[in-house]
């Protein structure tokens, strides 16, 4: 969601992700991406926030033959509602470049088979689209969001956000079949509730709508706090998304560094996808790590609010 960038405490934030999908094939599609953002305080009392980011992504399947790739520019403004920092509103906004490319190099045709050697021979002509880069698109997207925080007391606190992603709808190429690309829209929550000083407990959910598309996905992670003066926290839980897959995650909180971990363990896909030998449920997972780091500039924090537990 677009209007979640630069909303942390500290100044700025770094974050680093890989996932591998498909694990037990030859060549998994990969996704790596990498995010910096960084806040500016605002407003007579210095509490509301301008966030901006930058952002870029990889996505790639069957070396290099196909590669999605996004270049993300984003701003955000957060404000607060009320003079307790109880309530909060954040809009965002996003450009995106991306660029699509599908390379043929690495592929066979029914033309390129040599029936003299029994072989396939890429070096015979594929009749084909061909080359490193045979097929390649540019587009523009637009995306935009809006979230809302809640604040009820120091140990209990509600997020929402919606979010659209490709407003502008781009007519993008499916190797020489045009269409435009839809609208996604997704609608997320969570729950951040201290339960003890040891313990917390966060509830999640999403749902992704595009097209005739929808993706489901729920879950919670809990949280252990440690008595350290670097203030670890250790995260373990799991989320389900429907009729597709079983998430587990654990991670880790510690100083200004998180990182988590989590697989996808697949129970459900369609059946073009498993009738494939190469392609059954267990080669379906996927890895994801994801690594954070917060810190601060040499510019003055804004002090720490008491909030009531009585008022709404």
């Amino acid at each position: 969601n677009p209007a979640y960038v630069g909303k942390f405490r500290t100044d700025y934030r770094f974050g680093l992700i890989h996932r591998r999908q498909w694990m037990q094939i030859k060549t998994p599609y990969t996704t790596s991406g990498a995010t910096g953002e960084i806040n500016f305080r605002v407003g007579p009392m210095k509490y509301d926030l301008v966030g901006v980011g930058l952002a870029f992504v990889n996505d790639e399947l069957g070396d290099g033959i196909f590669k999605n790739q996004y270049v993300i520019l984003s701003g955000a403004y957060h404000r607060y509602l009320d003079e307790f920092l109880r309530h909060r509103i954040s809009a965002g906004v996003q450009g995106t470049y991306f660029r699509q490319n599908i390379g043929s190099d690495n592929l066979y045709f029914a033309n390129q088979y040599d029936p003299n050697s029994f072989q396939f021979n890429n070096q015979l002509p594929s009749g084909e689209f061909s080359g490193a880069n045979a097929f390649t698109q540019q587009k523009l997207l637009v995306n935009a969001g809006f979230a809302y925080n809640f604040k009820v007391s120091e140990k209990f606190e509600f997020e929402s956000g919606i979010s659209a992603f490709n407003i502008n709808a781009p007519e993008v190429n499916n190797a020489g079949k045009p269409y435009k690309l839809p609208p996604r829209l997704l609608w997320n929550g969570m729950l951040n509730y201290r339960i003890s000083p040891s313990f917390s407990v966060i509830p999640q959910f999403q749902y992704i709508y595009q097209g005739k598309a929808q993706n489901p996905l729920g879950g919670a992670l809990f949280g252990y706090h440690l008595k350290n003066i670097k203030k670890p926290i250790v995260y373990a839980g799991g989320f389900y998304r429907l009729n597709e897959s079983v998430i587990p995650t654990v991670a880790l909180s510690y100083n200004f560094f998180y990182f988590g971990i989590s697989y996808d363990l697949v129970t459900g896909a369609p059946k073009e996808i498993t009738s494939v030998p190469a392609l059954n449920r267990t080669s379906l997972g996927s890895l994801e790590f994801t690594l954070i780091y917060n810190g601060f500039l040499k510019r003055q924090l804004p002090g720490k609010i008491s909030v009531p537990c009585g008022i709404l």
